[in-house]
């Protein structure tokens, strides 16, 4: 369903832990490796798992029990919140949880739906020690539904990402127990809870890594929210910021990384999930603006926080964006700004924009700064006559030397298809110059 792929080998007496596809459970994983602090997903074996559960400073029961994410991800018929196992919800889950562990490395024969590897100890096996250890009532054999696993369906409701057919699931014990680790790494957009998957793995691990680090300094404080509550995509975009500020100069996007957003809602009848990409072209601009001043990443946050998601999605569909252009009493972006993006998001050529800086030039010389008002306020390009004024300024820069023949095919061509001449549009960077006068 996911791209079933996952390895779990011997390594000595050891077993190593590697990506499953999954993005419910690669989210959790990259959640045991940040508090493992590992510097790859992949490092993680059995005994980074035992660590990080037993680990004195977090308890992953109290932590799961405290934070809304949870009953977000798996809702309240699981035992950390089942009525009938109270007073001992706690004890009961961690009881639930150390038998998952102690699973792992059984083999068998069921083959797991989540990673596609088979194993011996599945939910029953767990489960039926839990029973005897608390003398819960036994209702005979556990399923495995929403309550241990987000979108899942079960013979007792509706199938929602993995549906049930005619069966139950088969999900072993390594994956039911690394999804325990979601509330922690995750993060609100849009009030639907987040999974990053990656062809980058540094990238995940980065990213599931930020928000663990907030939402343990969040719920030290008393906060029971988790990271991103009143935010909206834009929030992706920051977190993004404040991971490549923390890189070295040295480090390279690669031409193939991407970045999956996976959004969901495990809630009610309202279980949904959708996927948001940052393609390769947003990943580089946002590296490359990382680079930059503080003052340039404020504007950058500022435009994307006000403009309800226009130039986030225009970043994701590498096109242009009005945000950034002057209008009315607004003056738009800054020139630094504006030219990283039609650089590396638009595609256009820094060749280009200086030769749009030069037929602004030569659109307003001689006006009054009345006149040039006048003009700019009026939109001017979207008359035909002023288009064709610009049409003719052309052939006399090329022909005096003052531009080439490449500089106009760069403008007016970017797609290397055809000339575009035609719309409003075409004419935005030479606008865009025009309102800024002083560049």
């Amino acid at each position: 369903m996911f791209g079933l792929y996952s390895e779990i080998m011997e390594s000595g007496s050891n077993i190593q832990i590697k990506r499953t596809g999954n993005p419910f459970v690669d989210q959790g994983l990259c959640c045991i490796a940040a508090l493992a602090e590992l510097e790859h997903v992949n490092q993680l074996t059995i005994d980074d798992l035992k660590k990080v559960f037993y680990r004195n400073d977090i308890d992953i029961s109290s932590v799961n029990k405290s934070l809304k994410s949870f009953t977000m991800v798996f809702g309240t018929n699981g035992p950390l919140y089942q009525n009938a196992f109270k007073p001992n919800n706690e004890k009961i889950y961690t009881e639930f949880m150390q038998e998952l562990l102690n699973g792992i490395p059984a083999e068998g024969t069921l083959v797991c739906e989540c990673c596609g590897k088979t194993y011996g100890c599945d939910i029953n096996d767990a489960w039926k020690v839990v029973v005897e250890e608390f003398s819960l009532k036994d209702k005979g054999r556990k399923y495995i539904g929403r309550d241990f696993f987000p979108l899942i369906g079960s013979l007792g409701n509706d199938a929602q990402a993995l549906p049930c057919a005619s069966k139950i699931h088969d999900i072993c014990p390594a994956c039911l127990f690394a999804v325990n680790y979601i509330p922690l790494s995750t993060m609100l957009i849009k009030g639907k809870l987040v999974c990053f998957e990656s062809t980058s793995e540094d990238l995940m691990l980065d990213l599931a890594a930020k928000c663990v680090k907030e939402n343990l300094v969040r719920n030290a404080a008393g906060e029971k929210e988790i990271l991103g509550k009143k935010d909206g995509p834009s929030k992706i975009m920051g977190k993004f910021l404040e991971i490549f500020s923390d890189l070295s100069g040295d480090y390279k996007i690669s031409d193939h990384d991407a970045v999956y957003v996976w959004c969901f809602s495990n809630s009610g009848t309202g279980a949904d999930c959708n996927i948001i990409e940052i393609p390769n072209n947003a990943l580089k601009f946002l590296y490359s603006l990382s680079k930059k001043s503080s003052e340039l990443k404020k504007e950058f946050l500022a435009f994307l926080s006000s403009d309800k998601g226009y130039l986030f999605e225009s970043i994701l569909n590498g096109s242009d964006c009005k945000t950034l252009y002057p209008f009315k009493k607004k003056t738009g972006a800054s020139k630094e700004l504006y030219e990283l993006y039609q650089t590396e998001i638009v595609g256009r050529t820094k060749g280009s924009l200086r030769f749009a800086e030069k037929l602004a030039a030569k659109s307003t010389d001689g006006k009054t700064q009345k006149e040039r008002e006048k003009a700019i306020s009026s939109d001017m390009f979207k008359k035909r006559s002023e288009r064709d004024k610009i049409r003719k300024t052309i052939p006399e820069m090329i022909l005096s030397g003052e531009a080439s023949y490449d500089d106009y095919a760069a403008l007016f061509n970017p797609e290397e298809e055809y000339l575009k001449q035609d719309t409003v549009k075409d004419y935005d960077p030479i606008m865009y110059y025009m309102y800024h006068p002083d560049t």
